[in-house]
């Protein structure tokens, strides 16, 4: 397949007004340790039905050799204590294990940024992360209002990872050469009104707290990391969405 996006925990030390999950949220005690608890069982059961290869082609270029698929492991917060060494590192080797004798796989870990290290980046890389994607640069994330904050959380960052040889590429949907690139790449990206998911869905906290614009007329499901050729395996365009409890989706949930 192109991608596969692998929520892998519903933990997270956030809880914004704009999320599209009610579960993603901070968790203590013995409820932090039952969502840990439920990711850490079903990641091996995930892994067992997996594709056999992470190899696709381009329906506008069949006969060129295929091209090397995505597992986008995202939260929650994937780099919390207890489920980084739990969930996310176990997950990451086991990717890996399963696919570098066939074919390989472009593994992205997708996080806030809060709780990014020299020591966690290079825990990351270690194992073969191709891109660290920092999605909390917006307005919605507490601390991160405005272009200055922002700025400065990117500088912060962009100088720990390229400390560490990494490159920053773009998150385009309409120029996808960085998907190519061999690694190890980093990326910024948020929940702004004219980039990447656009209008906020219309679900979770987003719904509940009438941030969400969409209409009848914003079809989700016919656009890229919506429901648009997920059945498509094999080819350009076909991904789908798991949840920590092993369900399945056409799309981001």
């Amino acid at each position: 397949m192109e991608s596969i996006y692998w929520v892998l925990c519903w933990a997270c030390h956030r809880k914004c007004v704009h999320c599209y999950e009610d579960r993603f949220r901070p968790y203590v005690r013995s409820a932090l340790e039952s969502v840990i608890a439920e990711a850490e069982r079903n990641a091996p059961r995930v892994l067992a039905n997996l594709p056999p290869t992470m190899l696709y082609r381009d329906p506008a270029q069949p006969d060129a050799p295929p091209r090397t698929g995505r597992v986008i492991l995202s939260g929650g917060e994937v780099l919390l204590d207890g489920v980084r060494q739990r969930v996310t590192y176990p997950v990451i080797e086991a990717l890996r294990a399963r696919y570098d004798a066939r074919g390989g796989v472009k593994i992205v870990v997708q996080t806030t940024g809060d709780l990014l290290s020299p020591a966690i980046i290079r825990d990351l890389l270690a194992r073969g992360v191709w891109t660290i994607s920092v999605a909390g640069v917006d307005d919605y994330h507490v601390g991160l209002e405005g272009p200055e904050k922002q700025a400065a959380f990117t500088a912060r960052l962009r100088a720990m990872m390229t400390a560490e040889g990494m490159t920053e590429a773009g998150l385009s949907v309409t120029d996808r050469s960085w998907l190519d690139a061999p690694g190890p790449l980093f990326s910024f990206f948020g929940a702004t009104p004219g980039s990447w998911i656009g209008r906020l869905w219309p679900r979770g906290r987003a719904w509940t707290n009438g941030l969400s614009t969409a209409t009848l007329d914003d079809n989700f499901c016919n656009r890229w990391s919506g429901a648009l050729n997920f059945l498509r395996h094999g080819w350009a365009g076909s991904e789908v969405s798991i949840a920590p409890d092993g369900s399945v989706h056409p799309c981001c949930i």
